[in-house]
């Protein structure tokens, strides 16, 4: 088990909820999956923060890193 992310999906889950306009939710949630191994899953979640917050760097790096990893990054 990967230090308690079980608990972050969940309050994550619970903010998107709640705070569903919040790119950092949607930011916080995808790390939280791709610390899972859920990388994939991730990807909506960070599509999601950049319509709200198209200049949000973190968001492009973690997206870029996620592409990256599932072999879809640039060639």
């Amino acid at each position: 088990r990967l230090g308690g992310c079980g608990e972050e999906i969940a309050h994550y889950q619970y903010a998107r909820g709640h705070r569903p306009g919040s790119p950092v939710t949607h930011l916080n949630y995808g790390l939280a999956l791709v610390a899972l191994g859920r990388g994939e899953e991730a990807l909506p979640h960070y599509q999601e923060a950049l319509r709200l917050d198209p200049t949000y760097a973190k968001v492009h790096v973690a997206q870029a890193t996620v592409l990256e990893q599932l072999g879809r990054g640039p060639e």
